[in-house]
C-alpha cells in the first residue's frame, strides 16, 4: 500500500502518513498496531509533530498553500501561518518544541528555508523569521538536530544528492556559516532517493534515510553459427 510522508509522535506512541490508494487520506495509527483513522479530511498532507504530541502541522490548501494547525485531543484546525504571495509549508519543529523550519516558495524550484519561534496560541511574526537557506544552496526539507543548534538538508551543491548542516546561533537560531557535508553519497551505485526531495528523519543518534542500491552488469551471448 503506496505511503508517504509518515511523521511518529515524540513518545513513540502514534504514526501518522499519507495513503496514496485512498484519495490521498491522511491517517494515524498507534505505532504498535491498531485501527487507523483520517486525522482531517480537509487537511492536507502531515508535515510536523510538536514533541508533547499535542499539535500537528499540515498543508493547508488556497489560493496558496499555507500552514494549518490542528489540535490533537480536539481535532480542532485553524490557519497557523500565511502568506500572501508564496506557498508555505512546515517541515519539522524542534525537540524542545520552541522552533518551527518552514518553506515559503515563490514557484516550484525558488524557495526560501526559515526558522521562527513556534508558539501555538499565534504565528510568528514576519520579523521574527530568520532565513537559513534558499534553492540555490540546499533542498527544502529542513530537519533539527537534537540539541536544536544545526539544520539538516540535502543538497546537490557538490554536484551529487548529499547530507549538509548547517549550523544555527544557539540563541538567535541565525545561520552560522555555510552549509557543511554530513555524508557524500558519490559513488554511482548507492544514491539518495525521494518523491520529489530526499525524506530525512533524525532520532537522538540516528539518521534514517531512503537508498537506491544500483547495480550493473555486462553479459555475452553466443550467436548461432549462421553459415550451417
Amino acid at each position: 500500500m503506496p505511503k508517504y510522508m509518515p511523521e511518529i509522535s515524540s513518545d513513540g506512541r502514534f504514526v501518522a502518513w499519507r495513503d496514496a490508494l485512498t484519495g490521498h487520506r491522511d491517517l494515524i495509527a498507534p505505532f504498535n498496531g491498531g485501527t487507523a483513522r483520517e486525522i482531517c479530511s480537509e487537511c492536507g498532507a502531515i508535515r510536523a509533530w510538536s514533541p508533547d504530541g499535542k499539535f500537528l502541522l499540515y498543508d493547508q490548501r488556497g489560493g496558496h498553500y499555507s500552514i494549518g494547525l490542528m489540535e490533537f485531543a480536539s481535532g480542532k484546525t485553524s490557519t497557523y501561518l500565511q502568506n500572501k504571495g508564496s506557498d508555505l509549508s512546515a517541515q519539522s519543529i524542534s525537540t524542545d518544541g520552541r522552533w518551527v523550519a518552514f518553506t515559503s516558495h515563490r514557484t516550484g524550484v525558488a524557495f526560501t528555508v526559515y526558522v521562527a519561534p513556534f508558539v501555538p496560541v499565534r504565528p510568528p511574526l514576519p520579523a521574527e523569521w530568520v532565513e537559513v537557506t534558499s534553492s540555490s544552496e540546499a533542498d527544502p526539507n529542513p530537519n533539527w538536530s537534537p540539541d536544536g543548534n544545526l539544520l539538516y538538508l540535502t543538497s546537490e551543491r557538490d554536484g551529487h544528492m548529499c547530507v549538509w548542516g548547517v549550523r544555527l546561533n544557539r540563541m538567535t537560531k541565525k545561520p552560522s556559516g555555510s552549509p557543511f557535508p554530513v555524508q557524500h553519497f558519490h559513488t554511482p551505485t548507492l544514491s539518495l532517493t525521494g518523491m520529489l526531495f530526499p525524506a530525512i528523519a533524525v532520532s537522538r543518534d540516528t539518521m534514517i534515510l531512503s537508498l537506491r542500491e544500483r547495480s550493473g552488469g555486462i553479459w555475452m551471448l553466443q550467436l548461432p553459427d549462421s553459415s550451417r
